[in-house]
């Protein structure tokens, strides 16, 4: 792509629409030849003009794409497993894999915050949903087991494994298990 202030390109074409209708414009914008990505904002001034505004964000493009690159790594790896495997935050579960969604016969949004309860068997709920919260209270894994009632409405014992996840801060972000 040409240099932003060349004519044609997007950062002109905004610029010019913002001096004919005097509403300011943000964009993004890849320049690749430089491998730069810039937000562009341009806003009307008083006095006529219009202010444009270059903000060079590589760097924050350049961490979105690792964050999906690892994302995807993550889906790819929990959902070839051989195994049930979740992810819960603090108000209940994120993600479950393929294998719990094939297991439950189920969709992922029936599975989300505290849906996965109504697979766990009645007996098994409140020993399982303690141990649970245990180890959210001690920031500490835990292990328990459990009957989970399967897509053909046969229960399986499960054993399940769980560990505390934790932001770069020490705070405690929910749970991880299998």
């Amino acid at each position: 792509q040409a240099f932003p202030h060349a004519p044609g390109n997007r950062a002109a074409q905004i610029y010019q629409r913002v001096m004919r209708t005097r509403v300011g414009e943000r964009m993004e914008n890849h320049y690749a030849h430089y491998g730069l990505w810039m937000e562009i904002s341009a806003a009307p001034v008083r006095t006529g003009g219009v202010g444009v505004y270059f903000r060079d964000i590589s760097d924050r493009k350049r961490a979105a794409q690792a964050l999906h690159e690892s994302e995807a790594r993550f889906r790819t790896l929990a959902d070839s497993a051989p195994v049930l495997i979740w992810v819960h935050g603090l108000a209940g579960c994120e993600y479950v894999n393929r294998g719990y969604r094939e297991f439950a016969g189920l969709p992922e949004s029936a599975l989300l915050g505290f849906g996965w309860e109504a697979l766990v068997h009645p007996e098994d709920r409140e020993p399982n949903l303690r141990a649970y919260l245990s180890g959210l209270d001690n920031r500490r894994g835990y292990e328990t087991q459990c009957r989970m009632r399967r897509h053909d409405g046969e229960y399986r014992w499960m054993q399940v494994v769980a560990a505390p996840r934790f932001a770069e801060g020490g705070e405690l972000l929910g749970m991880s298990g299998v």
